[in-house]
């Protein structure tokens, strides 16, 4: 089975070499022409000429002369070229093993075959466990023969099958290795690559290529993903002890855990359960029934830390549905456009109006209820928008009102420097809520509430982080009133997340997965959205929009993301184990 051999380690053999100490390695050059140059002539020529070719490839560059020689050895057309490359293969002698066991990655079934005769002929044991990968599941026949009778010569097969090999080899790397010069080769999908690691990263950077080799054959192998767990267990404590090279890997680290977070398998890093200090209120038991809610609120504070009744749970969810609506005016002669924005705008927690002209705007920004934002298109034909701007900044009422101007795309530069410093921002149309998201939470941010409505956000505020707080059984009653605070601010949505990932609320899938997929939502929601939806799918099958949100993440350059995505896929209920297996191989890095 040629395409699942190419998986196997590149580097199987790397204990015997580390653990005698060799200096092979030591003073050797990756002159990639120079190379090219002596492998050339070592396939070619006088016999003389070869000869030298070969010993400068042995002493000048050793394990990367293999690159050099891989395009020989594979030669359909030149029999002679590719004996004489073999030949010159089996000269580098052992310190050739790694970078030769990476070529058993190469797509070409010639190249594999002549592998496996070097590594026969170099009588090199540590081959034996690729040898066998190769043996049992390489799809040219031809080369898995070959690996058979390498084998033999090497004193037969390992116990077992290659995958137990592959894992016992992952285990036994985590132990320790050392060397002189520790390198790491693997085949990146074209040619033999290599990394250079610090000495005490070298066996947990081993140790995870077989682990996934060992994986790619049995994707249910329970003591290759133990190894895998090592494997990163030992680079962590590699990387926290801080020897020199060692913070390069972090990276490799984040993915090896975003790996395992895609198996299932536990890495001890764990989400910090939300604190919520109740402040204490006097009589708060009695208070829960008063006819006043600001005082059944406080009560339902105030004891949501001892005594989760059922009345209490209730009163809180009444509390998170307080809102302080902000009233947003949009000022825009084009009446299809206005219309569109005051619908975008009206929701939750906003209330928009809009007004076709600049003097329509001027009277309703002034009329009560006072504004929090006004959206103004900057090309208003009766009143210019430097002037409305001067008009709203001389009244008492709207002083300080935060403005936004709309300006087309040619117009943003004049609009910016003339008016820039003026308004709290100018946005280009058309506006989509992504455009103007930012810009109307930081006027809200900046806008005065009155004390009504301050009090009703602290409410809804504080409610959320008390109901995070709560068990599942408590929070089961109210995930519907869970599920309406999403949309609203972080400070308020992020902690119901956390409250929806204990409860699995299925009925929440489809919000929390589109505020999961939402590019215009902050890092740490869109994190709390994976957290929730973890919640969600250990308890429910996933819905096809939340698989495609997960693996698009998963593919992305966008790290928290990518991990939070891995942590979801691995608790799924609807992902089997091998679906996971076959995701985390997919996406791991051979460094």
């Amino acid at each position: 089975m040629r395409a699942t051999s190419r998986h196997f380690s590149i580097a199987l053999t790397a204990l015997a070499l580390i653990a005698a100490g060799s200096n092979l390695h030591a003073q050797k050059s990756d002159d990639r022409a120079r190379i090219a140059e002596l492998a050339a002539q070592a396939v070619s020529g006088e016999w003389q000429a070869q000869q030298d070719a070969v010993a400068a490839l042995v002493e000048e560059h050793g394990p990367f002369a293999v690159n050099g020689l891989m395009r020989w050895i594979g030669s359909q057309s030149d029999v002679d070229a590719r004996v004489l490359a073999v030949c010159a293969l089996r000269r580098l002698g052992p310190q050739a093993t790694l970078p030769l066991l990476a070529g058993l990655h190469a797509g070409d079934a010639m190249v594999r075959r002549n592998i496996c005769l070097a590594l026969a002929e170099m009588e090199d044991g540590r081959a034996r466990a690729a040898l066998f990968a190769v043996a049992q599941h390489d799809q040219d026949e031809l080369a898995a023969t070959q690996a058979r009778q390498a084998l033999e010569l090497l004193g037969g097969p390992p116990r077992g099958d290659a995958s137990s090999a592959l894992a016992a080899m992952a285990t036994e790397a985590c132990s320790g290795w050392a060397d002189d010069l520790p390198e790491v080769f693997f085949w990146n999908g074209k040619e033999i690559a290599h990394r250079p690691v610090s000495a005490a990263l070298l066996g947990p950077a081993y140790a995870k290529l077989f682990a996934e080799d060992a994986l790619c054959i049995d994707p249910c192998s329970a003591e290759a993903k133990h190894a895998l767990v090592s494997a990163y267990q030992a680079m962590k404590q590699a990387i926290e002890a801080g020897d020199e090279g060692s913070a390069d890997w972090e990276p490799e680290l984040q993915k090896l855990a975003d790996l395992l977070a895609l198996g299932g398998a536990d890495t001890g890093v764990s989400a910090e359960e939300p604190a919520y200090e109740a402040e204490p209120m006097a009589g708060a038991d009695t208070l829960i029934n008063s006819e006043d809610k600001r005082l059944r609120y406080k009560s339902a504070l105030a004891l949501a830390g001892s005594q989760a009744t059922e009345e209490v749970v209730s009163t809180l969810a009444s509390a998170l549905s307080e809102s302080a609506v902000r009233q947003i005016l949009v000022v825009d002669a084009d009446r299809d456009e206005l219309n569109g924005l005051v619908a975008l705008l009206t929701g939750r927690d906003s209330f928009a109006i809009g007004a076709t002209s600049g003097a329509q705007g001027l009277v309703r920004a002034k009329a009560q209820p006072f504004k929090d934002a006004i959206i103004v298109r900057s090309s208003l034909k009766d009143v210019p928008a430097d002037q409305f701007v001067e008009n709203l900044s001389r009244d008492v009422r709207t002083q300080g009102v935060p403005v936004i101007l709309v300006a087309e795309e040619s117009e943003m530069e004049r609009v910016q420097a003339l008016l820039g410093s003026k308004v709290q921002a100018v946005v280009p149309a058309p506006i989509t809520l992504a455009v103007i998201k930012p810009a109307l939470d930081a006027a809200f941010e900046q806008a005065k509430l009155n004390d009504e409505r301050m009090e009703a956000e602290q409410f809804s505020r504080l409610a959320a982080e008390a109901l995070a707080s709560l068990d599942a059984a408590a929070l089961a009653p109210v995930a519907p009133a869970l599920v309406g605070a999403l949309g609203r601010a972080d400070e308020i949505q992020i902690p119901v997340l956390g409250a929806l990932a204990k409860v699995g609320a299925g009925e929440a899938q489809g919000k929390v997965a589109s505020l999961f997929a939402d590019g215009g939502a902050s890092p740490e929601a869109r994190v709390a959205a994976a957290q929730a939806l973890a919640g969600i799918l250990e308890q429910n099958d996933a819905q096809p929009a939340t698989m495609s949100a997960l693996l698009a993440a998963l593919a992305g350059e966008d790290a928290p993301l990518r991990s939070a995505a891995a942590r979801v896929i691995g608790k799924a209920r609807s992902v089997s184990a091998e679906a996971c297996t076959r995701l985390l191989l997919e996406h791991g890095v051979r460094y």
